[in-house]
Order: structure tokens, then sequence, then C-alpha cells
């Protein structure tokens, strides 16, 4: 078999994977699939999908409990806050900064993490050993002190979160890229490639990257979670979106000072951020379960 055919066929591997087997059959993984989806079509179109203006309330409406039918004739099916807005709305726009933001940090942290990683693996040297000394300083501090730091410094804003949430993110996909790459880059079909003359940009973007996707596809998973929760906490500390934009962290630290009169300004966006969170965790260990070799052979 040519070395074509045997990078092709690698390549092919982790689709079938995704499209067959346990997979197919997986509740967990399509459940977490349709929650996803769900908050996604939240976050593109809540104009469509909010009954009320999130920024706008009415203030003989404060705390009035899921169901309430306002004078105006208006159903606020999860009640109203603080301020008299209709929290539904604000769940439903809060969908779109969390889900923005995170999708927005894991690609930009796995662009320049597998960048970094897969450069570092089949090159080796300095570089390899420079940015595996990075990789590592990095993940000894707790990131959530760097990342108020940051935020008190660069300010606040989705653009700024964005930024905040890729630093936080490359490293795993630094780290994941780097150790595939070492043990593919000797792989005999990389050697095959090598010997009749491929140049190392096109072993690497060619007959490298796609056989990494899978483990990335992986951490890509679990990432979005704690992203999404770390963005959460920023909002929480008053470290995230501007105070008049709709945010799941900053109804929750809204609320924590009515939750003896009003439990439901703290309850559903806490339910928000549970749902996409374990739909993220569960849809990343049901890949694992899937494409981890020593994993799928177990079972």
């Amino acid at each position: 078999m040519s070395p074509q055919s045997l990078a092709k066929d690698r390549r092919s591997r982790w689709r079938e994977r995704l499209l067959h087997g346990k997979l197919a059959g997986n509740l967990a993984f399509w459940a977490a699939a349709v929650v996803l989806l769900i908050f996604t079509g939240m976050a593109i179109w809540p104009e469509a999908l909010a009954p009320y203006n999130p920024r706008l309330g009415r203030l003989s409406d404060r705390h009035k409990p899921p169901g309430y039918v306002a004078a105006t004739g208006g159903v606020h099916w999860l009640g109203t806050d603080h301020q008299g807005r209709d929290v539904l709305s604000r769940v439903i726009y809060g969908a779109q900064v969390s889900l923005t933001v995170g999708f927005s940090g894991v690609i930009i942290g796995a662009l320049v993490g597998i960048a970094i990683g897969l450069l570092a693996g089949y090159r080796g040297g300095t570089f390899d050993h420079v940015a595996m000394r990075v990789v590592d300083a990095w993940l000894s501090f707790p990131y959530i002190l760097i990342a108020i730091v940051w935020a008190v410094t660069i300010g606040s804003g989705v653009l700024n979160l964005v930024a905040i949430l890729a630093v936080r993110g490359w490293v795993e996909f630094a780290r994941v890229g780097r150790g595939q790459s070492l043990a593919i880059r000797e792989r005999e079909y990389i050697t095959a490639v090598r010997a009749l003359g491929g140049g190392d940009w096109r072993i690497m973007l060619r007959h490298m990257l796609p056989n990494i996707m899978a483990p990335i596809l992986v951490v890509a998973g679990f990432q979005l979670g704690r992203l999404i929760l770390l963005e959460a906490t920023l909002s929480f500390l008053g470290l995230g979106v501007e105070p008049r934009t709709p945010a799941w962290g900053s109804m929750l630290s809204d609320a924590r000072g009515y939750l003896n009169v009003a439990w439901w300004t703290a309850t559903f966006p806490g339910i928000a951020i549970a749902l996409v969170v374990l739909a993220a965790n569960f849809m990343g260990d049901s890949l694992r379960d899937r494409l981890d070799p020593a994993l799928r052979n177990n079972t």
C-alpha cells in the first residue's frame, strides 16, 4: 500500500469511530448533543425566542413568581427579577454570551495549541523543550487568579473574555498535540512520505494533523465546559461582560441577595449553566470512550 493510501486510511478512522459502533447508540452523547444544539439555537436567535427585552423591566412587576401574568397580558414563564425583568428572556440572551465566549475560546485555543504542539512534537529540540516548560508552568498556577488579574487589567467585554479564555485553553491542546505528534512522527507511512521527498510542512499538515484530531475533539469537549464555567465565574464576580448585558454568572450574582424571596432568579440561570457544562462534559466523555483505543479494547 502506498504512503498516500496509508495516510488516507488512518485519517478516515476517527470519522468512522464517530459514526459507527457504540457512539451511534450512546444515549448520553446524543442527549448532550441535543442540549448543546438547543442552547446554541438560543444563542444564535435570541430575538426570535425571547418574549421580552432582557434589559427592560417594570418595578411594579419585580420578584413575580414563574407563570405570573402581567397587567399588559404577557406571561413571565420563569418569573421576574429584582428590576422586574423577565428571567426567561435573560436566560436566553445569557446563552449568547456564554456560548459565544466558550466556543470562541475553544476554537482560538485549539488553533494556537495544536500549532505549538504539532511543531514541538515533530521538530523536537529546543522549541519542544521551551514550549513544554511553558505549558508545565502555565498548568501549575490556578488560572482563576490569573484570569481575575487580567480581567481587572484589560477590562470587561466579550472580546476581552474570549482572549482570557483562549489563553487558558491552549495549553491542553498543545500538550495533547505534542504527545500525539511524538507517537506519529516515526510511523512507517511518515517515514515513507519523507523518503519520497515530502517536506516538513506537508508531512505535518497533510499526514499528521488529521491523525491527531480524534484526541483533540475529546479535549475540545471537556474544554468547552471548563471555559463556560470560567466565564460564569468571572461574570459572577463582576469581571465579565458589561453590567447591563445578560449573562448567567451576573444573574446569579444579582440574585444572591434575594434567595429567600425569589428563588427562581438564581435557580434557572444555575440550571442553564449546569446543563451546558454537563452536556459538554458528557460529550467529551463519550468521545473519549469511543476514540481512546485502550478504553475501546476493554469494552
